[in-house]
């Protein structure tokens, strides 16, 4: 699965839903955050004690629907260094790492390992 998505816009709402990814109780316990990827959006999810958060943002897709899970940190650590206005984010599977590359420009590509739901 392939998504073509504007980078900021991404960023932005994974800022938003990593705020519920780590409560103050529970000995600083960590939560993933989802990433839902349909034909045309990516829903962009986390449920913790504290709350839960829910956005969606519009993508180009090609591939099949996907369901995944990430630290945003390290979502958000590969976003914060590229420039580029679009970017591609490939995945194979929810168990495989996500390729993150610019559209335009491919000096450089970002691996992130995604992290195993509970069902």
């Amino acid at each position: 699965t392939r998504i073509k998505v504007n980078k900021d816009n991404l960023q932005s709402a994974i800022e938003r839903a990593s705020i519920f990814s780590v409560t103050s109780s529970e000995k600083e316990k960590k939560y993933p955050i989802k990433l839902f990827i349909n034909l045309g959006s990516l829903i962009i999810s986390c449920t913790s004690q504290v709350g839960d958060a829910k956005e969606e943002v519009f993508i180009e897709t090609e591939g099949k629907e996907l369901e995944i899970g990430f630290n945003p940190k390290y979502l958000l650590d590969a976003l914060k260094n590229i420039e580029d206005d679009e970017i591609y984010l490939d995945f194979g599977s929810n168990i495989s790492p996500c390729i993150i590359k610019p559209v335009i420009d491919d000096k450089y590509i970002y691996m992130v390992s995604p992290v195993r739901l509970k069902e």
